[in-house]
């Protein structure tokens, strides 16, 4: 004998969500049949909204989706549906509560604080779009230990503790309302960091580290620039040389740092050595590099390192041309570690780098530039960053190069 229909399950097309589509005064639903039709074919469907006000919608049977508007943004609406067929109206699905809006904007304002037993991340929020913002993401990567933490914060959360007063972070943080995710905020406790993102696209760059020195005004010295397709990364033609002005971020005497490059070649260099990036120290080039990734002489491959009173480079092996990599390597306590996509390749002993107030190029030394390639992000630590931290770097900034 024939009965009414099964229940059925609101959901929605996208894999990630099982709540209707929210947009700016509107809501799309989407509906898969019941379970079973009762042994009597589904002749249609119909849509409860029982707040905030009590309505139904009525749809053919093969009808899956609606789309309901002239709603009003931050208003709680709460739908559940079910199928018909002959015999009469079968069970309703779960409630869904949601509010129609639009997603929220990047934090507004982020405070990091260390006190004698932790550490407090403090923000306010940017404008909710609308719509109540419901949760936030929060990933924070210890700089020295290379540990991550992961954490969904609901309700009106606005503070958190991390371990440790003495334990630097790269925070990333995101809110979350109904209609979907901000565009997540970014706290690096860098002393410099250069990124596709802070070309002004009028021939400068500026440091977006919120912690640390404050640097901007980096300018174009010869060359052409552009954005390369992608957006993340800098085109360098051959000829492009970027050029800090004095005093940069490093003229502070630090004796500890970590550089972190990501860089893909597109053409081999005509002319070596070639430098990618590369810091004067004390002395100029023959003396106190303290900041060089350049091109081993008449060889296909990048070294890393310094000049710290004398030469202590690591080779990184072979470029693969047309392939994002990360180098990076630390200066201190006496060696240069030098890492390429965050593993290690060899270090060398060598008196502690300590800085002046001398200029960072980019794309070549002060007398020209033969990078041909893109320069995809560039950021500085004032410390020594261990195998784990560095290979943790490589694992939350790989996805922005594909790697």
């Amino acid at each position: 004998m024939a009965t009414v229909p099964g229940t059925i399950v609101l959901t929605n097309n996208s894999p990630q969500l099982i709540r209707p589509y929210c947009t700016d005064t509107a809501l799309t639903f989407y509906w898969t049949t019941p379970l079973s039709d009762g042994g009597s074919p589904i002749t249609g469907y119909s849509l409860q909204q029982s707040s905030p006000t009590p309505t139904s919608y009525v749809f053919n049977s093969n009808e899956f989706s609606t789309r309901i508007s002239s709603l009003t943004n931050g208003i709680d609406y709460t739908f559940q549906i079910a199928a018909s067929n002959a015999i009469g109206v079968g069970s309703y699905s779960q409630f869904r509560t949601v509010q129609p809006g639009n997603k929220p904007y990047p934090i507004d304002t982020f405070t990091y604080t260390s006190t004698v037993t932790d550490t407090i991340l403090d923000w306010i929020p940017g404008s909710n779009g609308g719509a109540t913002i419901k949760w936030y993401i929060l990933k924070a990567y210890q700089i020295y230990s290379g540990a991550s933490v992961a954490k969904s914060l609901y309700g009106t959360t606005t503070t958190y503790s991390l371990s440790g007063s003495s334990v630097l972070y790269d925070c990333f943080l995101t809110a979350i309302n109904d209609p979907g995710y901000s565009p997540t905020f970014y706290y690096y406790q860098s002393i410099l960091r250069l990124s596709a993102d802070s070309y002004s696209g009028t021939g400068t760059w500026s440091n977006t580290s919120l912690y640390g020195d404050t640097v901007t005004g980096a300018t174009l010295s010869q060359g052409t620039i552009a954005k390369n397709q992608a957006g993340n990364g800098i085109v360098f033609d051959g000829a492009t040389v970027w050029s800090f002005p004095t005093p940069d971020a490093l003229m502070v005497s630090y004796s500890h740092y970590t550089v972190h490059l990501w860089y893909k070649e597109t053409a081999i260099p005509t002319t070596y050595p070639t430098i990618v990036a590369q810091q004067f120290g004390p002395g100029g080039y023959q003396v106190g590099n303290l900041v060089n990734i350049e091109y081993v002489y008449n060889s296909h491959a990048i070294e890393v390192g310094a000049f710290a009173g004398g030469f202590a480079f690591i080779n990184t092996g072979t470029v693969t041309t047309n392939t994002w990599s990360l180098y990076s390597f630390t200066i201190g306590n006496g060696y240069i570690y030098g890492y390429k996509n965050g593993t290690l390749f060899g270090d060398q002993g060598g008196p502690n780098a300590v800085n002046t107030s001398n200029p960072i190029y980019i794309g070549g030394d002060a007398g020209g530039g033969y990078i041909q390639g893109e320069v995809g992000e560039v950021s500085i630590y004032n410390v020594v960053m261990n195998p784990a931290a560095i290979q943790n770097y490589f694992n939350y900034t790989r996805g922005t190069y594909g790697v």
